[in-house]
């Protein structure tokens, strides 16, 4: 029978970044700057700079609509949003889905969830092509959530 070592063993503390390179600037991009990582304070000061807006033209009979694209805690609870669990396979909920997404999404004009309903149940292609737009640019990617649906229930 062989001995087991019981002693107690000496930690080894793991380097940090801030130890190897505290400046946080690495070699050079494509363009021959030096690259410096972003801090939490540059990324908070430039979150609102990623959301864009966008006009929807020929909506409707010839409207417009602008749209925004939704923040990342939009999109998640849309994605949330759209599975439903009934037994045990999830099914993917288009509607409700596609209602959050309308109403986060549509800043003109603006409409409560009771006209967004309305809407979703008398609308055909221009309710779908808004959604569209603010699919692209939220980077909503249904397919994904197709997939993410067909494996859970494989």
């Amino acid at each position: 029978m062989e001995a087991t070592d019981h002693s107690p063993k000496e930690l080894v503390k793991p380097s940090s970044v801030e130890e190897a390179n505290s400046s946080r600037e690495y070699a050079t991009g494509s363009n021959g700057v030096a690259r410096r990582y972003a801090t939490a304070e540059d990324l908070l000061a430039n979150a609102p700079k990623d959301i864009v807006e966008q006009d929807v033209e020929d909506v409707f009979g010839g409207l417009v609509v602008r749209v925004r694209g939704l923040t990342a805690s939009q999109a998640a609870h849309v994605k949330q949003m759209s599975f439903s669990v009934a037994g045990r396979n999830p099914e993917l909920s288009w509607a409700q889905m596609e209602m959050a997404q309308f109403e986060l999404g549509v800043i003109e004009p603006k409409m409560e969830q009771a006209q967004v309903l309305m809407l979703h149940r008398t609308a055909g292609k221009s309710f779908a092509k808004i959604i569209a737009v603010i699919d692209e640019i939220s980077g909503i990617g249904k397919e994904e959530l197709r997939k993410a649906q067909s494996e859970f229930q494989e």
